[in-house]
C-alpha cells in the first residue's frame, strides 16, 4: 500500500496492485485517459503488452510515474519540461512505458516537481527533465529530455527528490 501526492492529484496503490488515482486532471497526470479532474478513487489505465504488477507510484506536480514488479517505467501526464523521459511528446493522459529505459531493470522511481529519476539495481541512477537550477545534479542546466546518468562512476544507495531540489545517498 502506497500514497503518492502531487502539486493537485493523487495516486494510491493497493495492495493487490492496482492504482487509483484522483484529484486534478488537466495534463493526463491521473493516467485514466483524456478525462476532466476526477473527484473520487478511480483506477488507472495502462497501456497494452505490460509485464508484472504495480509496485510503486510516484506523483510530480503535473506528472505521474509506476514503477512495475518487472522493472518497467510507465508515466503520464505533461511533458512541457521533458517530464517523461521521451522528447517531442506533448503529454500522455494514460500511463506508456518509457521506451528509453526499456532495458535497463528499475528497482526504484522518483518524482520531482518537473523532473523524474530512477535508480537500478546496479546503483545507477538517471534523471530526466526540468533542470534549471541543477535538479538532476548535472553541470548542464538545459531541459533532460531523455533519461541521462546522474553521478556518473558512483554508487547510488538511495536517492530523495524535493519539489526542485535532490539528494543522492552513495556507497562508501
Amino acid at each position: 500500500v502506497q500514497v503518492a501526492c502531487g502539486a493537485f492529484h493523487t495516486l494510491a496503490l493497493t495492495g493487490h496492485g492496482e492504482a487509483w488515482a484522483c484529484g486534478g486532471n488537466g495534463y493526463g497526470q491521473l493516467g485514466i485517459g483524456p478525462s476532466a479532474d476526477c473527484r473520487g478513487p478511480t483506477p488507472v489505465r495502462l497501456s497494452q503488452g505490460l509485464e508484472g504488477r504495480i509496485a510503486s507510484v510516484r506523483a510530480g506536480r503535473r506528472h505521474s510515474a509506476i514503477l512495475t514488479t518487472s522493472g518497467e517505467i510507465l508515466l503520464s501526464g505533461d511533458n512541457s519540461q521533458g517530464q517523461l523521459g521521451c522528447e517531442g511528446a506533448s503529454g500522455r493522459a494514460v500511463f506508456e512505458r518509457c521506451e528509453a529505459l526499456k532495458e535497463v531493470a528499475v528497482r526504484s522511481v522518483f518524482c520531482g516537481a518537473d523532473f523524474s529519476v530512477v535508480l537500478d539495481h546496479e546503483g545507477i541512477a538517471r534523471g530526466w527533465g526540468y533542470n534549471d537550477d541543477g535538479e538532476l545534479g548535472i553541470p548542464d542546466t538545459e531541459i533532460v529530455h531523455a533519461p541521462a546518468i546522474l553521478m556518473e562512476g558512483l554508487e547510488v544507495r538511495a536517492v530523495a527528490l524535493g519539489w526542485f531540489d535532490s539528494v543522492f545517498g552513495l556507497a562508501p
